[in-house]
């Protein structure tokens, strides 16, 4: 009996080594027809291997197959493919009678999802009745894998790399599917499949650029109805924009109903409705707000990158309807917005705009994408000074705003474009009721501001100061080209003026400079500055200097600026001639020479091929030297007299004297260092006012010091000064 047990053991156990290792022996695919007729027919498609099969009994059945297909040769039927396939049943549920995958592995697998025109599935031929709806699936793990979404009319659509670990309790549900899809985290919970083909679900898909949920169901009817879903949706595309609604229908057409936009956390909502037709990429948006806060959300998107990657979401073509009862911007209240256009994932396009503000109508139509904005705008207003209100508090100069101001009724239009770099104006026409018509057209960039405009009946008395044009050029390069026509200043006759100015860089290019009229005011010059060299010669009469220093207000240097509106009486009556020559080296010579009713003048200087001074000397003949005094910002002193006034500078060193009868002052500048002040005076009423000079003792006066400048105030360090013998 023993050795009956025994010998029972022993072939027990050799059976059992033979179904663990004998399966690794067989060329399983001489079988290929067998395995591929017993697939198709349990999972109901042609099944088709290509490459190796292989096969383990124990210690659980497994499968193991390559370059596997499912669904047949029809290219317009849904299909499948995978590189590696790998199915492990449950040894326990088969001695049960049941079916349950205990583990499976697609490695490669390729997916193709077809549609017809009609929206429904395309389903490949039926080769048998399939698995049981009872069959169980512990897990399904997927790999390096693609979904292809074919639409007919419409370019394919694919999805990848997918990696995904899926189960169900039966293939009617529920299911459970968690992984990534082209680098989103997606997650999907379902019930079991309902009677009339809905799945109740639960979706969740989380990438960089996106967050999506729906809570709904998806429909899925029988063969040659379109599937399709309704439920509630919330999606963030970026990080400053939240949708949120419900949609229902299929890949004919979706309705959205509910919607609401969160722009910026909260900072703007707008509400509306909109469908989509999938199989033309087409679809319409209406969206509505009765206040929108602009300064809010323009510091809300700030804040929260990633706006811009909406448009990058947009599922195709959509006709954009936005209504806005009140739009705050700037605390201004602008009322009546609509906008209609075509919005994509290029931008908005055959756009039209329309907003009332400040008892004005702005009217716009163009396009508008990522990369700027080009089209036309219109402008109609009563009252310009509601309208320069608005420029000031946008960040236009306040005496450019009080220009504005000063036009009346405004009819403008403007024709250009916006690329984030650059402003393009093919015309700019603005026109008021006070009589001034300007038309401008021109670049600017930031580096180079390019314009040319006709400016007819402009009155220089609101002409702002130089500063605030300065502030609009900035270190931009300049190409102008200005004509004025029928201008006034004050009481005086009519005058016209033409400029052509050019700067690159430091190098300043005058190539016409000619004014007319304004009683008695005449500038003429002829020639030109070039690279290669050139001469401008001209001669300058202005019977009151303010009119010339007006229209000369934006080419002075910064500096002069404050010392000009000081001095304007005494150069009154100016008569001067003035000659600049070009070298071909570059170097450019200037000689004034002429006389005003404070007394002669002349200046000669040179400027290298950069426009840099490398030496220069202004020389005043004085009848009364106060006058430097109170170029300079300085209380004029007690005593008067005539003087000379001499500037000198080269390269590295400035000089400046003031000489008189019992009066010298030098100033001394080298590089960087301190400017050294010599002063010697014959009484304290040469060089202070009324009342500082009776505080000090008569007496002859010599000091020395170091001073420096500021904007704000003069300092002197290191001063000794040796007043009638004493020294301090």
């Amino acid at each position: 009996m023993r050795e009956t047990l025994t010998v029972l053991a022993g072939l027990l156990v050799l059976a059992l080594l033979a179904a663990l290792v004998g399966p690794g022996f067989v060329d399983w695919r001489s079988y290929r027809p067998h395995f591929e007729e017993r697939l198709a027919s349990a999972l109901g498609v042609e099944t088709r291997i290509g490459g190796a099969i292989g096969l383990q009994l124990l210690p659980s059945p497994r499968l193991t197959l390559r370059d596997v297909r499912f669904g047949g040769d029809d290219a317009q039927a849904s299909r499948a493919a995978v590189e590696t396939l790998t199915v492990e049943l449950a040894l326990s549920a088969l001695m049960r009678g049941e079916f349950r995958i205990a583990d499976a592995r697609a490695e490669g697998a390729t997916v193709v999802v077809a549609l017809d025109e009609g929206g429904a599935l395309r389903l490949p031929a039926r080769t048998g009745s399939g698995l049981p709806t009872q069959t169980s699936l512990d897990r399904l793990s997927v790999g390096r894998s693609v979904l292809i979404w074919r639409e007919a009319g419409r370019e394919p659509l694919t999805i990848g790399p997918i990696a995904a670990d899926i189960s169900a309790v039966t293939l009617t549900g529920p299911w459970r599917i968690e992984g990534e899809a082209a680098g989103a985290s997606v997650r999907v919970t379902t019930g079991a499949m309902e009677p009339d083909g809905r799945l109740r679900a639960k979706a969740f898909v989380t990438g960089q650029d996106i967050q999506l949920t729906f809570d709904g169901s998806f429909i899925l009817p029988a063969s040659g109805v379109a599937p399709g879903l309704d439920g509630a949706f919330t999606l963030s595309p970026g990080g400053a924009l939240a949708l949120s609604g419900q949609v229902t229908g299929g890949a004919r057409q979706l309705d959205v109903a509910s919607l609401a936009i969160d722009i910026a956390g909260g900072a703007a909502r707008l509400e509306g409705e909109g469908q989509f037709l999938p199989a033309t990429g087409t679809g319409s948006l209406a969206l509505r707000a009765r206040r929108l806060d602009a300064d809010a959300l323009a510091e809300a998107l700030a804040a929260r990158p990633g706006f811009e990657r909406v448009l990058q979401t947009l599922p195709g073509r959509l006709d954009l309807s936005l209504d806005l009862d009140q739009l705050i911007w700037r605390g201004e209240d602008f009322s009546a917005l609509g906008l209609r256009g075509r919005l994509d994932g290029n931008g908005l396009s055959e756009a039209t705009a329309s907003v009332r503000v400040a008892g004005a109508l702005l009217g716009a139509s163009g396009a508008a994408d990522l990369d700027g904005v080009a089209g036309r705008l219109n402008l109609k207003a009563d009252d310009s000074r509601r309208i320069a209100l608005i420029l000031a508090r946008a960040g236009l100069d306040s005496a450019l705003a009080d220009l504005v101001a000063a036009l009346g009724q405004i009819d403008a239009e403007a024709i250009g474009a916006w690329d984030g770099g650059r402003v393009g104006l093919q015309r700019l026409m603005v026109t008021g009721s006070s009589g001034v018509r300007l038309d401008l057209s021109g670049d600017v960039t930031p580096q180079r501001l390019v314009a040319k405009a006709v400016l007819n009946g402009f009155d220089l008395n609101t002409l702002p100061p130089g500063t605030s044009f300065a502030g609009l050029i900035g270190t931009r390069d300049l190409a102008l080209d200005l004509s004025l026509t029928q201008a006034r200043f004050r009481n005086a006759p009519p005058g016209s003026a033409s400029l052509d100015l050019r700067r690159e860089g430091a190098v300043w290019r005058l190539s016409r400079l000619a004014i007319d009229g304004f009683g008695g005011v005449n500038v003429a010059g002829s020639g030109a500055l070039l690279a290669e060299g050139g001469e401008i010669t001209g001669r300058i009469r202005a019977p009151r200097f303010e009119a010339l220093a007006a229209l000369a207000g934006p080419l002075v240097p910064e500096t002069a600026r404050p010392v000009l509106g000081r001095v304007g009486d005494g150069l009154a009556r100016l008569d001067a001639g003035f000659r600049l020559t070009r070298a071909p080296s570059g170097e450019t010579g200037l000689v004034l020479d002429g006389a005003a009713q404070a007394g002669r003048l002349s200046l000669t200087g040179r400027l290298d091929g950069g426009g840099r001074w490398t030496g220069a000397r202004l020389r005043f003949d004085l009848a009364d030297r106060r006058q430097a005094f109170q170029a300079f910002g300085l209380p004029a002193p007690r005593q008067t007299g005539p003087g000379e006034l001499v500037l000198e500078q080269d390269a590295a060193r400035l000089v400046a004297t003031l000489a008189g009868p019992g009066l010298s002052i030098v100033l001394e500048q080298d590089g960087s260092a301190a400017s050294r002040l010599t002063l010697q005076a014959e009484g304290p009423g040469q060089i202070l006012p009324e009342g500082a000079a009776r505080l000090l003792p008569d007496g002859l006066v010599d000091a020395h010091a170091r001073l420096a400048f500021r904007p704000d105030a003069v300092t002197l360090d290191a001063a000794v000064f040796n007043l009638g013998g004493a020294f301090f």
